[in-house]
């Protein structure tokens, strides 16, 4: 008991810290008004990251794009079929796009299987290149670094790449998911790799390279 105790407390505490430590930036009606595009891993996280931005961008009158980097074809393997999957969450995402506010037309999918966007990163790269040149937002949504998801980290891989490549002026925006999935906002299951996370997500620029 005295144990369990313990272990709450520690969690609560650097749970505290966390939040503390975080900076939440808010946007301005200026910013609100600028361009976008937001690059969504999966069929699912353009929503559950930043779909309330996406809302008060739209509302305010601002052009914004979404780009979904895999086919989420994975998801739910062993239950239904890689095809059929990939075509359903099509249809799902470009019906929550427009729940969104965005159009069919401001939606474009990069087609890279579920899973394995880190083993075509120069290509998803190049993708990128072409929709940022094409497009020329004002800003760029992305996965938060860390995110406990390889898809999620590799899509913000292969941004900055893109972005480093073109050289064009924008202001970069991470969106969390996962991250809060792991501790402390959930139980510490006990394994090396969730520790080796914890440590990641604390001292991060020692761990994870964007180049």
């Amino acid at each position: 008991m005295k144990r369990l105790l313990l272990r709450d407390f520690l969690r609560n505490q650097y749970r505290r810290f966390v939040q503390r430590s975080a900076f939440v930036h808010q946007l301005g009606a200026n910013e609100l008004r600028q361009s976008a595009i937001v690059f969504a891993p999966h069929q699912d996280d353009e929503t559950l990251g930043c779909g309330g931005t996406i809302l008060q961008k739209k509302a305010a009158g601002a052009d914004v794009k979404i780009v979904f980097m895999t086919d989420g074809c994975r998801s739910h393997a062993g239950l239904i079929a890689e095809e059929e999957l990939s075509t359903l969450r099509r249809t799902e995402a470009i019906s929550a796009c427009k729940v969104l506010e965005t159009k069919e037309q401001d939606v474009f999918f990069l087609d890279i299987k579920d899973g394995t966007l880190g083993q075509h990163l120069a290509v998803a790269s190049e993708k990128v290149i072409h929709l940022l040149q094409t497009i020329r937002p004002e800003t760029v949504y992305v996965p938060y670094r860390l995110d406990n998801h390889p898809d999620h980290r590799n899509t913000t891989r292969s941004v900055i790449q893109a972005l480093k490549k073109c050289r064009m002026p924008m202001t970069v925006y991470e969106y969390p998911v996962w991250f809060w999935y792991h501790w402390p906002w959930v139980g510490f299951s006990g394994k090396l790799s969730a520790f080796r996370h914890i440590l990641k997500i604390r001292f991060y620029p020692f761990w994870f390279d964007c180049a």
